[in-house]
């Protein structure tokens, strides 16, 4: 085993929990501060894209109170453009419900319920939600992702030093349901757990191509249907775009045949940390995620590396196998509002089998990003980044990659 990449990634994961400690002090007066100032700012002015988002939101007479005691709540739609690597141009329709219960409280953060369908020019179609729901006074909280979506992808092999000239198309639809319920124990700390089902049938590949002559468990389809348990603690200032605050999550989930599905255990840990070093919004972002199958993973199950949220510059999927550790950075700043600019960078590699790590096998990708706000009592924005990995890669979306 190759000791020095282990030793680096683990310095990683715990650089980002413990430098929380250096700065908590810092950020508590800070935020202390920036509440107040934004309690009594945040009516007074709107943004020109806020001023657009108002003739597509749907409220309620008491929501359109200026009554600052009452959360306003927010259903937003509007057209949506996006591109990907791997989808290339997407236009579609989304939703966004943004809401708190009736008689939430101060420390019930925002609910956020997005939708979106989409059609791309590679005649993929996605709908989507992945939702966070807080119950008041985050007693409970609800949080899942639940889609469907027809998808060509590029399959290049399975192994973390696949050549790209080997690159094939497959098609498939899949149909994902993930619900997880989670209780409060302490603080921001939450137990819980769900059901996760996730489909992918109606295989085309090419015919003698790489996916037929590999064969990999689930490469003419497969369901992975189990219990999921989940630990997470999270006390960010806002779930969508955090200035400050962590998300530390673990989930294990056990699949079984009993549904028809395939046998076998995953587990992921994803650890977020965030910090705010200026009064002027300065963040800098920190993110560890480990994701760990038991070797008996089917294709669609696999650990795939790259895409819009973690290790930017590579196509999702363009490296996969059984586990993969991968690590970012990003440095969040505005520039004069409501436009904003980012610098990042990422490693990560795949691999079989913990003895399969090499330090020199790591694959890092970096760029950078411009940031539109486009409704500022949520800190949402527009995002542009250029990420140069494999190849430079382009991403246009609404939030952040995390």
């Amino acid at each position: 085993m190759n000791t020095t990449t282990y030793i680096v990634f683990v310095f990683l994961f715990w650089t980002t929990l413990f430098t929380q400690n250096l700065l908590h002090a810092q950020n508590q007066s800070e935020n202390q501060n920036d509440s107040t100032k934004l309690d009594s700012n945040q009516d007074q002015q709107e943004t020109f894209f806020e001023k657009i988002i108002d003739y597509v939101e749907f409220r309620n007479e008491a929501d359109r109170q200026q009554d600052s005691t009452r959360f306003r709540s927010k259903f937003v739609i509007s057209p949506v453009v996006s591109y990907k690597p791997e989808t290339s141009w997407g236009f579609g329709i989304g939703a966004k419900w943004l809401f708190k219960f009736k008689h939430a409280t101060q420390d019930t953060r925002t609910s956020n319920m997005p939708i979106s369908a989409l059609y791309t020019l590679r005649k993929q179609v996605v709908i989507s939600s992945g939702y966070t729901i807080f119950f008041n006074h985050e007693n409970w909280m609800l949080k899942g992702n639940i889609g469907y979506s027809k998808f060509p992808q590029q399959y290049y092999g399975i192994g973390n030093n696949t050549s790209s000239k080997d690159e094939e198309l497959f098609e498939y639809q899949n149909i994902l349901f993930e619900p997880l319920l989670l209780r409060r124990i302490v603080g921001k700390f939450f137990l819980g757990g769900g059901i996760r089902y996730n489909n992918i049938w109606n295989m085309e590949y090419e015919k003698d191509g790489l996916l037929e002559r590999d064969k990999p468990l689930g490469f003419d389809g497969a369901i992975s249907a189990g219990l999921e348990l989940a630990a997470t603690y999270d006390d960010r200032d806002n779930v969508l775009n955090a200035f400050s605050g962590s998300l530390y999550e673990f989930r294990h989930a056990f699949y079984g045949k009993k549904v028809g599905g395939v046998p076998f255990d995953l587990t992921k840990v994803d650890l977020r940390q965030y910090f705010k070093l200026s009064k002027r919004d300065d963040v800098l972002a920190l993110q560890a995620y480990g994701y760990f199958s038991d070797g008996r993973a089917p294709l669609g199950e696999l650990a795939a590396l790259g895409g819009s949220e973690l290790m930017r510059g590579y196509y999702k999927g363009r490296f996969l196998e059984n586990n993969m550790l991968a690590a970012q950075a990003e440095y969040r700043f505005p520039v004069f509002a409501p436009i904003g600019m980012v610098v990042f960078a990422g490693a990560g590699e795949v691999y079989h089998q913990i003895s399969d790590l090499r330090f020199s096998d790591i694959k890092v990708g970096y760029g950078a990003g411009l940031r539109l706000r486009i409704v500022k009592s949520e800190n949402l924005n527009l995002r542009f980044d250029v990420a140069k990995g494999e190849k430079i890669n382009f991403y246009f979306g609404i939030a952040e990659a995390f």
